[in-house]
């Protein structure tokens, strides 16, 4: 495991805590099923989606999302989060959400284990 991976999972590991305290299992159904909403519609789309909802669960994942943005020192312009990153360059957007996935892979194994 990469000291990337490890600090990521550690970051994770905090997310999935706080997600199952305040939202239970509808944040944890969410994160298990985002990574699969980002692979087949590309994480914008995905983003968006979670912004529409704006039920609790959504709005605590999309919360997790903007502070992996902001601990990977990426500084979009825009208000919303699918705006941010909407006003990524490309090549930025696609390594940011290479990333994200190795979040979202572990913020799926400690949802399981935290909200049992």
């Amino acid at each position: 495991m990469t000291d990337y991976e490890l600090e990521t999972a550690k970051r994770s590991l905090g997310y999935a805590q706080r997600g199952i305290q305040s939202c239970g299992d509808k944040y944890k159904n969410l994160c298990k099923s985002f990574g699969s909403m980002v692979m087949s519609n590309g994480l914008a789309q995905a983003v968006s989606f979670c912004e529409s909802k704006a039920e609790k669960h959504h709005l605590e994942l999309i919360k997790n999302i903007e502070d992996e943005l902001k601990y990977l020192k990426y500084n979009p312009n825009g208000n919303s989060l699918s705006e941010k990153l909407l006003s990524m360059n490309l090549t930025d957007y696609i390594n940011f959400q290479r990333r994200l996935m190795i979040t979202l892979k572990w913020l799926r194994r400690y949802v399981d284990i935290v909200g049992d």
